[in-house]
């Protein structure tokens, strides 16, 4: 990410903590690749939380973390979780502050037959397991189910309501993706999504794997 507040606020009053706040922290730290951005997201909410901080600054990193796919309901989970080591006042300020930022998603009802009932999936595919290897590159829950052979690079992906991948980028070979049920690469938020993946076989083939598609982005495409 780009950062730019240290310098407007302190760039000349304290130029070296402007160039540490915008160059290191939000440039080295946060581009470093080995934990995601969702990831980074999640750590620095619970560390300011730990630290009592509920100012403008946890509301900075609470809306990046929605930005970044976190989930009305992964935020709830995340600050009752931190609470628990970090003490109940904190949980509660804390509380507020999400309550504002993802004021505008929907919650989903417990008895809600879209979650609850997967009605419209594919009969004739398994759904498979947790999609846990993949888990961090998808906003929400997915499974796979591989199919027949290994060598054929075919499997099933499912898609819980509101789920959907990274932007990503196939370098050579690819993917040939057909669509069983629902009609997008991830799902609608409220209908589930299956597809059938064919990996197309490349010497050097990779995919490389970007940032989670925004909550406003997403919400864009109707």
């Amino acid at each position: 990410m780009k950062q730019t507040a240290g310098r407007d606020a302190l760039g000349e009053f304290a130029p070296m903590f402007a160039h540490l706040n915008d160059d290191v922290l939000f440039g080295e730290v946060w581009d470093q690749e080995a934990i995601s951005t969702k990831t980074k997201c999640i750590v620095t909410i619970v560390a300011l939380i730990s630290q009592g901080i509920t100012d403008s600054s946890l509301r900075y990193h609470l809306e990046n973390a929605r930005n970044h796919g976190v989930t009305r309901a992964e935020a709830a989970a995340i600050i009752t979780h931190a609470t628990m080591y970090s003490g109940w006042p904190k949980g509660w300020a804390a509380f507020n502050l999400a309550k504002e930022v993802w004021k505008d998603d929907e919650p989903v009802a417990q008895d809600d037959v879209r979650i609850a009932d997967p009605s419209g999936l594919s009969k004739d595919f398994p759904k498979g397991e947790p999609n846990t290897a993949y888990a961090q590159y998808f906003v929400g829950n997915s499974w796979l189910a591989p199919l027949g052979d290994p060598q054929l690079g075919a499997a099933n992906v499912t898609f819980e309501p509101g789920c959907r991948n990274n932007w990503h980028i196939h370098h050579k070979g690819g993917q040939v993706l057909i669509c069983i049920a629902g009609y997008w690469h991830g799902a609608a938020a409220d209908s589930w999504f299956q597809h059938i993946a064919l990996a197309v076989p490349a010497e050097g083939a990779s995919a490389e794997w970007l940032e989670p598609v925004d909550a406003q982005t997403y919400e864009q495409l109707g």
